[in-house]
């Protein structure tokens, strides 16, 4: 009886531990059209710079204490989400070379037209003049300066705002 118990008490840790019991992970219920329940939750999966961070942390504070959930990730992980149970999926990413971030395009080609669309890809780059070859995302190009972290991420809120709306 002890070591049944001790096995769910490790199984317990260990979803704990890989977020599948976190609040982060969950969805909320906001009201659609007055009557039923729809569920909205917003992805941010970014790049690991102080920027991008800030970015990302500054969209989920903005969204604080509505019933929008925001999960932020790292890019390296976007591909083991499951895409359908986001509304909106943020993608903060930088460009080298003039290319996006191999996590990037490896995610963006794994998604049909429609999930696409739910897509807004911030890419970041010495000057705002690149731009992506992918169509069917919604796509900006900024610089990454610290004291735009604010206007950017008012933008971003704009532009989940106006998607989930849409749906």
């Amino acid at each position: 009886m002890k070591n049944m118990q001790l096995k769910l008490i490790l199984i317990l840790v260990l979803f704990i531990a890989s977020g599948l019991f976190s609040q982060d992970s969950a969805t909320t219920a906001v009201q659609n059209n007055g009557d039923q329940p729809k569920k909205v939750s917003i992805l941010i999966a970014r790049q690991e710079s102080e920027f991008k961070i800030a970015v990302a942390e500054k969209v989920k504070e903005l969204y604080a204490g509505t019933d929008i959930i925001v999960v932020v990730v790292d890019i390296k992980l976007v591909k083991k989400q499951t895409i359908g149970l986001f509304n909106a999926v943020v993608i903060i990413n930088e460009v080298r070379a003039w290319h996006l971030n191999i996590h990037t395009k490896s995610f963006l080609r794994m998604l049909n037209t429609e999930q696409k669309k739910k897509v807004i890809m911030i890419s970041t780059a010495m000057g705002t003049n690149w731009k992506t070859r992918q169509k069917d995302v919604d796509a900006v190009t900024v610089a990454s300066e610290s004291s735009g972290v604010g206007e950017l991420a008012g933008q971003i809120k704009a532009k989940i705002d106006a998607l989930v709306n849409k749906q």
